[in-house]
Parts: C-alpha cells; sequence; structure tokens
C-alpha cells in the first residue's frame, strides 16, 4: 500500500484513453439534419454603430425633453409663488393702506360711520376732550362706564 502511495503523481490521474467521447450528447445524428450555422460568427460594426447613434440621440432628446419641461414647471412654480402679478384692486388698496398708515393712522378727514359716529384726526378728537373738560361742562365721573368708580 505504501508503495501505491508513492507512485502517485500530483495532477490528475488518467484511468482511460480519450480517444474516444464518453458521452453522446454533443454528437448529432442524420434525423437531426444539418446542424445551424454559428449565431454572431461575424460582427457587423456598422449596424452596431447605427443602433449605439440611435440610442445615444433618443437618451439626449429625452435628457433635452425632461430639462425644458423642469425649467418651464419651475418658472411657472416661480410666478405663481414669488413675482405675483398684482392686480389694479390691491395696488389701490395698497396706496390708500400706505396714506393712511403714513399719517400715523389718523384720518385726515372727518368721515362719517354707522350709528351717530363720525371718524376723524386722533389730535383734534383730543383738543375737544380737553376743552370740554376745561369749561368744566362735563365732570370725570359723567365719563366713566357705569359701575365704574372713582
Amino acid at each position: 500500500m505504501l508503495e501505491q502511495w508513492n507512485n502517485l503523481k500530483p495532477g490528475p490521474q488518467r484511468s482511460h484513453a480519450h480517444e474516444e467521447h464518453v458521452d453522446e450528447w454533443h454528437h448529432h445524428g442524420v434525423q437531426e439534419g444539418e446542424p445551424q450555422e454559428e449565431h454572431a460568427g461575424q460582427v457587423n460594426t456598422g449596424i452596431i454603430m447605427k443602433w449605439f447613434v440611435v440610442i445615444m440621440v433618443f437618451v439626449s432628446a429625452s435628457i433635452g425633453f425632461i430639462v425644458i419641461y423642469f425649467n418651464h414647471y419651475n418658472a411657472k412654480l416661480r410666478a405663481e409663488t414669488v413675482e405675483t402679478v398684482m392686480s389694479s384692486e390691491y395696488l389701490s388698496y395698497r396706496l390708500e393702506s400706505r396714506q393712511h398708515l403714513s399719517s400715523h393712522g389718523e384720518p385726515t378727514s372727518y368721515a362719517g360711520l354707522a350709528g351717530g359716529k363720525v371718524r376723524g384726526p386722533v389730535s383734534d378728537a383730543m383738543k375737544k376732550v380737553v376743552e370740554q373738560y376745561k369749561g368744566g361742562s362735563v365732570s370725570l365721573s359723567a365719563s366713566l362706564p357705569p359701575g365704574h368708580s372713582k
């Protein structure tokens, strides 16, 4: 046994001749007919280049379309949120409000309101109230709301 062990050499050990094939699956019989020609045995580089160009044009057009769509959508969204177009109604209201606020909230002229009230400049109203109390025609207790003590 030791002798057989020593006679073994590294590498594959062949015990049979390879003159004939062991398996018959790859042999073609007559009933199968002529074997087919090899598929894509010769590469046609012209057709491959044409397909490459067609694919690159399609991809470039798709990217261009997406960029144009994004820019259009982005401009539309910006116009709606940031760059609003103001109506004439809003502009007139804004001008009126600025004039009102520039007079420190005081109206510059008298305007009648509902219920017999009048809206006028605060400075004029303050002068009238001081004059009423100065002349003694109105007492301080009469100007207080009902139920309020001094």
